[in-house]
């Protein structure tokens, strides 16, 4: 009768050592391997995050916002020259604020002449009547001679011409970085 060899299982003869190793000894169908004993794995403590301390952007303490000359150039046309009064961070921006009040000044005589022109029109075409014949139900129709018409077209068209040439004006000093007062209006701007 033949023996077997403990770790291996392989057929010995008798009084025959077996000269096995413990890689031959694993792989014999005759023994399981041994395996350690199922383990959870451990988890570290929950820990949150760190955050880094909020920083202002440097964008605006390095260099001047690009909104600062689409405000200072809107301030001249309109009334738009709110958006530049209110828009935020660049409402206490000095630049803006200077072409703001240039542009508030601007507005203040234009509405102002705009209204005189238009009352001066109104009593001239009071004073100067003609009339031009008889209405449907046979009265009179009287209204402003045409010369009040002409007058006050051409003083529409000297406003309006003014009131460009404030704005080119304004607009070259924003884009040529300048702080330069309008001429004869500017020096009476409040807002600064």
């Amino acid at each position: 009768m033949s023996n077997f060899c403990e770790k291996c299982g392989k057929p010995l003869e008798p009084n025959q050592q077996c000269d096995c190793t413990p890689a031959t000894a694993q792989q014999t169908p005759y023994q399981q391997p041994q395996q350690a004993p199922y383990q959870q794995p451990q988890q570290a403590p929950y820990q949150q995050p760190q955050q880094a301390p909020y920083q202002q952007p440097q964008q605006y303490a390095a260099a001047p916002s690009d909104n600062r000359k689409i405000y200072s150039i809107l301030s001249y046309v309109g009334i738009l020259w709110l958006v530049g009064m209110f828009a935020s961070p660049e409402k206490d921006d000095p630049k803006v604020r200077f072409h703001v009040g240039q542009g508030i000044i601007l507005s203040i005589v234009y509405a102002g002449l705009w209204i005189v022109i238009s009352i001066l029109t109104g009593i001239l075409g009071s004073i100067f009547t003609t009339d031009y014949g008889f209405g449907y139900f046979g009265s009179l129709y009287r209204g402003p001679a045409p010369f009040v018409g002409i007058i006050s077209m051409l003083l529409f068209l000297a406003l309006t011409a003014m009131f460009i040439y404030f704005l080119v004006v304004g607009i070259m000093n924003v884009q040529n970085d300048r702080q330069k007062q309008l001429p004869f209006i500017g020096k009476y701007s409040f807002y600064k």
